[in-house]
């Protein structure tokens, strides 16, 4: 995170300027003695990714430096990479790294706009490292300095009910995290005047004196923190610190400790009102009682002692704390209209959970009673059917005048569209679960054989078998010549389509089902390990981990920069695709396995609630839900207007857009 000086209050390009990046003198990763206070020296390559372009500032345990992520072959985004230096002897180096991986996890999961990402974190040569986002400005303690006197009351007051908002989220979590360490310097100011908190005193995890830990830094510090009892009104007593110090220039760290009620605001600063007086010395109270009693309230106080219109701010769950309206979208907006127009429903004999695929004016679509049915695609009447040995829960693909479709009877089809004659089958050694994906004179699909199989649909024979550990669910994504899928090993794969061979692979911590979408250089998928991925799809290298509360088996829609895509936490997400961000989330009634489909401004889902959900793409407002019998567990497509999906009440359904 950069402290850019400059004060023209312009976007600067990047690569980082001479003045941001110092020049660094230092040693390459493994020449580093331990435990000695040295700095990396520039284009030194860390952990084999992060390339150092140069220092961005030093702290008491370590340095923070400018890096490229060189794992990420197009768009290399800068970095901001923070090094922690352990001062404990090698008896408890091993316990101080355990503490640093729990505190790292718990702060990747935090997903607040003000408050950086951390992408990736690490030991190297006996050095911790955490990988964050790099946001430029100056800190609030820069700001301050090259100021020739107090600050103004009003922007005062717009910054620090910003930094109440961040805090208040963090306070929201279970458990709640405690800053413990809040001070101007650790409060970035943007160009474009907006409050981040860049720094969480991780390295504190280093110390040797567990109650240190509690101990933040002298005048900021609340009392009870001397006593090692850190709670969440401790930081907002700080807060008021930090409210006092930018209104007054009168360092605490200078002060006797405690006595803010000598030293008032308006003594130093007469702009400053009464009313704004009482606000930030009930802050800065030396008992916790008397202070308020949450960040929120503080904020609330704030806004009132400074007549400041009320942007409706709501204690933020990681979502958009105003409407879940974003900026720059890419998506239409959608308004709320009537319920859809039920245009005809079919009749299987047991659920559908496939989703249906139209083709020729036909729509084709399997069932667990066995059959692959085509129907009249405006009046949902029955042509033909094929039948199988085993439910089918995968979606036909359209190769010429085949219908491509796996069954759990081991085979995979290719039959006539416009007939169902049977022209080809295919057998494999397990169910047949996974969706076929056709590209030119191939099909690609998994079986729970554990085999991604390459077939040709002239004649149903095999071009290839590339064998992975456990079944493979996840519909295969080609792109750059290269087959992607998810497999129930927790790993994802990347081989060659034309021959078969591994080209790379990452490990997960769950399996995966999601079928993969690749976009702009990045594939992307969920995984049951709770998190959404987008990997680089030439290298395999992490771009982001956004956590969600439960499973991920659905699959991503990507819509511009937005991606969409449901949770087992009941939720329909949709993810900043660039950065993982969560733009909004929407809550169905139970849990969201069905694939997104998007049409004109509004995303549709299914859900285990029974219910066909119409989702405004730009608010993630509700605009319709239509109720089946049962749960629906398939997704839907959409065509000229019509919602087609299938439910385990046994129809297909055939929805009007209203």
């Amino acid at each position: 995170m950069a402290d850019d000086s400059s004060t023209n209050g312009k976007q600067q390009p990047l690569p980082l300027r001479s003045k941001d990046l110092n020049a660094v003198a230092g040693l390459p990763t493994y020449q580093l003695p331990p435990r000695q206070f040295q700095s990396l020296a520039r284009d030194t390559l860390v952990r084999g990714r992060y390339r150092v372009e140069g220092q961005l500032g030093q702290g008491g345990m370590g340095f923070v430096y400018g890096v490229r992520d060189e794992g990420l072959a197009n768009a290399r985004p800068l970095r901001a990479l923070k090094e922690m230096i352990p001062r404990v002897d090698d008896h408890e180096h091993q316990k101080t790294m355990t503490n640093f991986a729990r505190e790292a996890e718990v702060l990747e999961a935090l997903r607040h706009e003000r408050i950086p990402r951390i992408y990736d974190y690490f030991e190297e040569f006996r050095r911790a490292y955490l990988v964050l986002e790099y946001v430029e400005g100056r800190t609030l303690e820069t700001v301050l300095d090259q100021a020739p006197g107090p600050l103004a009351p009003q922007v005062v007051g717009e910054w620090i009910v910003q930094l109440c908002e961040i805090v208040d989220y963090l306070h929201s979590r279970n458990p709640p995290v405690i800053f413990r360490d809040l001070k101007l310097s650790n409060v970035m100011l943007t160009p474009l005047n907006q409050i981040f908190l860049i720094d969480f005193g991780i390295a504190k995890v280093f110390q040797r004196d567990e109650l240190n830990t509690n101990v933040g830094t002298r005048g900021y510090a609340a009392p009870e923190q001397y006593a090692g009892r850190a709670e969440t009104r401790s930081d907002v007593y700080a807060i008021g610190v930090m409210a006092h110090h930018l209104l007054t220039k009168n360092d605490p760290r200078l002060e006797e400790q405690f006595t803010f009620f000598k030293r008032p605001p308006r003594k130093y600063n007469p702009s400053v009102s009464a009313d704004l007086e009482v606000v930030i010395m009930k802050a800065v109270s030396y008992t916790a009682d008397d202070r308020y009693q949450s960040a929120a309230d503080f904020r609330q106080a704030l806004v009132g002692a400074l007549h400041m219109p009320d942007t409706g701010y709501i204690r933020r769950t990681g979502i958009s704390h105003l409407t879940g309206r974003g900026q720059g979208s890419g998506v239409p907006a959608a308004q709320p209209g009537r319920s859809p127009r039920l245009l005809w429903t079919f009749a299987a004999e047991e659920e559908v959970r496939a989703t249906p695929t139209i083709a020729n004016g036909l729509l084709y679509v399997g069932s667990y009673d066995n059959n692959l049915y085509a129907l009249d695609l405006r009046t949902g009447r029955y042509r033909w059917r094929h039948t199988a040995e085993g439910g089918i829960c995968g979606q036909a693909a359209i190769w010429q005048n085949l219908v491509i479709y796996g069954s759990e009877d081991f085979y995979v089809y290719g039959v006539d569209a416009t007939t169902g004659e049977e022209r080809w089958k295919y057998r494999t050694h397990n169910h047949v679960r996974s969706t076929p994906r056709v590209v030119g004179d191939r099909v690609y699909i998994g079986s729970d054989d554990a085999y991604l199989h390459a077939i040709d649909p002239r004649v149903g024979r095999p071009y290839w078998r590339f064998q992975a550990y456990r079944e493979i669910r996840s519909t295969p994504a080609v792109a750059n010549n290269l087959v992607y899928f998810g497999c129930s090993d927790e790993t994802f794969y990347a081989v060659d389509a034309a021959e078969g061979e591994k080209k790379w692979s990452v490990h997960t911590q769950g399996p995966i089902i999601s079928s993969p979408v690749v976009a702009e250089g990045n594939v992307y998928f969920g995984s049951m390990d709770f998190g959404v991925y987008a990997l680089d799809a030439k290298s395999g290298w992490q771009a982001w981990r956004e956590p969600t509360d439960k499973m991920v088996v659905s699959s991503p829609c990507i819509v511009g920069d937005r991606l969409f895509i449901g949770s087992s936490d009941m939720h329909l997400y949709c993810l900043d695709r660039r950065t993982g961000r969560v733009i909004w989330k929407y809550h169905a009634g139970q849990q969201v396995n069905s694939n997104p489909a998007y049409a004109n401004g509004v995303v549709y889902i299914g859900s285990l609630d029974g219910m066909v959900h119409a989702v405004s793409a730009d608010t993630g407002k509700q605009l319709w839900h239509f109720p089946t019998k049962e749960k629906v567990c398939g997704s839907p497509l959409v065509h000229e207007g019509v919602v087609y999906i299938g439910s385990s009440d046994w129809s297909v359904y055939a929805l009007e857009i209203p």
